[in-house]
């Protein structure tokens, strides 16, 4: 009888210890989504870091050189008129910084009422500028390219340089022919030009607007 009551317990006892050793997987099973959770949100964050804002590289392919950037959160009167896609940004290289501003919009009605409605209240002082007007519109150079859904809108201290930001944009977006494109050096006045070819002539250039 003795020995009948050993295997009983012996029996008990290996059931107790089967069961605490179920319950330690079953644990290690409820952590592992948890792991693999981290790890996924951990490889979504380097993919969207992956997928520069401006592109440094064909910058400096295009004569623009540029160091670092930071995006611009604070909101723009272009951003009023319900743009499809923009993008602000400051680009900062060892001489200067440029702010770099793009407005995409559905087609050409609402790009051009929400640059001749910038035009009305222009900078910080809300200034009322004419189309094709030769004027000091601020104090920093500008440079603004406009076509039919898009609108390119540059501002430095230092002197912008047309031809390198059509490059830029040409070989960012395919964008070649603007139909508006205004320059204005600092403390100078605005110059309005489009940049397309010469009748008779393949070759593309800024030209006069008037």
């Amino acid at each position: 009888m003795y020995s009948n009551v050993l295997i009983a317990l012996s029996v008990l006892f290996f059931f107790s210890c089967s069961g605490k050793r179920e319950e330690k997987v079953l644990d290690m099973e409820d952590l592992t989504p948890h792991s693999t959770k981290e790890t996924k949100t951990s490889d979504e964050k380097k993919d969207s870091i992956s997928f520069p804002i401006f592109n440094l590289i064909v910058a400096d392919s295009c004569g623009i050189h540029i160091q670092d950037y930071s995006e611009v959160k604070d909101p723009m009167f272009p951003d009023r008129f319900m743009p499809t896609r923009k993008l602000k940004v400051t680009l900062n290289s060892s001489e200067t910084s440029v702010f770099y501003g793009q407005w995409t919009y559905p087609d050409s009605l609402k790009t051009m009422n929400a640059f001749f409605n910038w035009l009305d209240c222009f900078g910080p002082e809300c200034s009322s500028f004419k189309y094709a007007e030769e004027a000091n519109m601020q104090k920093d150079g500008l440079l603004f390219f406009i076509n039919d859904t898009s609108m390119a809108y540059l501002s430095s201290k230092s002197k912008l340089n047309p031809e390198d930001w059509q490059c830029y944009l040409q070989r960012i977006y395919g964008v070649e022919q603007w139909d508006l494109v205004i320059l204005q050096q600092p403390r100078k006045k605005s110059v309005w030009m489009k940049y397309d070819a010469i009748p008779g002539k393949k070759k593309k250039q800024f030209l006069p607007l008037k």
